[in-house]
């Protein structure tokens, strides 16, 4: 699904989720800081790779569904585009 204000594009999708992942769709490669190649768990949706936000995933960088049970570390707003 295309949002009305963005153009269709082959390539990545970065979807920021109001208390949730960074939904990380299409051809990525991930590496840590000393170059290595990160390998995503797998996931339901292939070429789709959830990314932690909430700071308390056991599988940093990627989302173990943590977020669940944690208080927010920040309001919804301060990731909504500025207007």
């Amino acid at each position: 699904m295309t949002a009305p204000d963005r153009p269709e594009h082959p390539g990545v999708t970065i979807t920021v989720k109001t208390w949730g992942p960074y939904l990380v769709q299409g051809p990525v490669t991930l590496m840590d800081t000393e170059g290595h190649i990160l390998t995503p768990p797998p996931a339901k949706t292939a070429g789709l790779v959830k990314l932690c936000s909430c700071g308390h995933s056991r599988t940093r960088p990627f989302c173990d569904g943590s977020h669940k049970t944690c208080t927010p570390p920040v309001p919804p707003e301060s990731i909504a585009p500025p207007g």
